[in-house]
């Protein structure tokens, strides 16, 4: 089992959030984004064996909900490309800035080890409007089509109260479990 270890922003955030992306992405033809629902990656994921995930997740959140809430902001777009010339993949999305709490909530959820998907990259935390399955030219497209908005894209605060696991069903990333935080 796969999961992602994740936080959703207030209902009214994802609701404002969704109202940008999904129109955006259905227009350059990109879908990989909305398999997710509008979200802060926390850390890199958990995998184990399917028979084991009850344990790990539980044993997760417990480690999880031991530590301190946290408030975020948004601090506007990025767009950029990664991967290999000619077969470069696109994201967009807005900048969550890196505050001290925001770290110290990043290095405690890393401490739990087991069954850690791989190292953790730069911890670059940001919500995504459109990535993976979109090129140069699409993030391109988006940047003009973006500056042209009016009202402008806003940005976001809110407080990180939660932490949750997701995992694929039917190619989309449902919640398996969540806790919250102090």
């Amino acid at each position: 089992m796969r999961f992602v270890i994740i936080t959703l922003p207030p209902q009214i955030i994802r609701d404002r959030i969704d109202a940008l992306r999904r129109p955006l992405n259905e227009e350059i033809g990109a879908q990989e984004a909305l398999r997710y629902p509008p979200h802060l990656t926390l850390r890199t994921g958990l995998v184990c064996p399917d028979d084991r995930a009850a344990g790990v997740v539980e044993a997760f959140l417990a480690h999880a909900s031991a530590l301190n809430a946290v408030k975020v902001r948004t601090e506007g777009l990025f767009y950029t490309t990664y991967g290999d010339p000619g077969a470069e993949r696109g994201i967009v999305g807005w900048i969550v800035g890196s505050t001290g709490p925001l770290l110290a909530l990043h290095r405690g959820l890393l401490a739990f080890t087991d069954w850690a998907k791989g190292p953790q990259g730069a911890f670059r935390p940001h919500l995504t409007l459109a990535f993976d399955d979109l090129g140069a030219d699409e993030v391109e497209q988006l940047r003009q089509r973006i500056s042209t908005l009016d009202p402008p894209v806003p940005n976001f605060s809110w407080t990180i109260d939660n932490v949750a696991l997701y995992h694929e069903v039917d190619s989309r990333w449902v919640e398996w479990d969540h806790c919250s935080l102090l």
